[in-house]
Parts: structure tokens; C-alpha cells; sequence
């Protein structure tokens, strides 16, 4: 399933700042679409959406894809 989720997120490659519901930004980028697919990804896996938005505000900057994200997330959260 995950590989699944990955493979219709990898194309997804337009950026904007993010800006989580805590309002603190972080100078990564990432699509709104890219934001909003792997939010209600990782949500429908029961993780926090607020712990979701913390850790994608975090990202490191050569996180630039959902390949990288995704398992990226669930390791921070798990």
C-alpha cells in the first residue's frame, strides 16, 4: 500500500513555503497538493494531524519528494 501511495505522489513537484496549522514556517517548499496528499495519507494511517504538520515543517531540506517524505514521516512519528 505504501508503494502504491508513493507512486501517485512522486510527480507531484510544485512548490510553496509551508505553513502547518501552528503558523511556524520553515524555508522547505512543497506543493499544496504534494502537502494536502501526504497530510490525508499519514491521517487516514491515524497519525495526529498536528504531529503530521510539525514534522513536515521540519523537513530537511533534501526531502523534495513523496518517496522521501513519506517514510520520512512515519519514522519521525513512529
Amino acid at each position: 500500500m505504501a508503494e502504491k501511495i508513493i507512486l501517485e505522489l512522486k510527480d507531484k513537484d510544485l512548490w510553496v513555503n509551508i505553513v502547518p496549522e501552528n503558523g511556524r514556517t520553515n524555508s522547505k517548499v512543497i506543493s499544496p497538493n504534494l502537502y494536502h496528499s501526504i497530510k490525508a495519507t499519514l491521517s487516514g494511517m491515524w497519525y495526529n494531524p498536528r504531529d503530521i504538520d510539525e514534522k513536515l515543517s521540519q523537513l530537511p531540506e533534501d526531502m523534495k519528494d513523496a518517496a522521501n517524505i513519506i517514510p520520512y514521516i512515519i519514522k519521525e512519528l513512529s
